[in-house]
């Protein structure tokens, strides 16, 4: 499992989703370019219909789609018109951490819905 203990309960405000998933992909060496600083840049970038596994690769290097979600992975979910909203990292084999404007970084399981039917899908870097 990958260690995310200090990060669960910090606010949406002290890290947003985009921060979180860089962070802890980080932990994982995976090296994430700081290409926005704020949520509103993420939004409008997101709002672009821009192609998910073209997005990652273009912004993390060589992502690619996996057939399963494991530890260390990105997740891309997306809003109920199919638009790539939100990215979490999968930390073990059930769980996903990610960062809510409700619920700051929390642990979920991705069996739980919303984000079980959410899902576009798993991406590991081979760069």
């Amino acid at each position: 499992m990958i260690d995310v203990s200090d990060l669960i309960g910090l606010s949406y405000q002290q890290m947003n989703c985009w921060e979180c998933a860089r962070t802890v992909l980080g932990r994982c060496g995976t090296s994430v370019p700081d290409v926005f600083n704020s949520y509103t840049q993420i939004q409008a970038k997101l709002d672009q219909g821009t192609n998910t596994e073209a997005w990652l690769r273009d912004l993390f290097g060589q992502w690619k789609p996996l057939l399963a979600p494991v530890p260390g992975c990105a997740l891309a979910f997306q809003d109920v018109d199919g638009a790539a909203v939100h990215i979490g990292v999968m930390v073990d084999a059930d769980r996903f951490v990610h960062s809510t404007r409700h619920a700051g970084v929390v642990l979920t399981r991705l069996d739980r819905e919303p984000w079980a039917t959410r899902l576009m899908g798993a991406y590991g870097c081979t760069a």
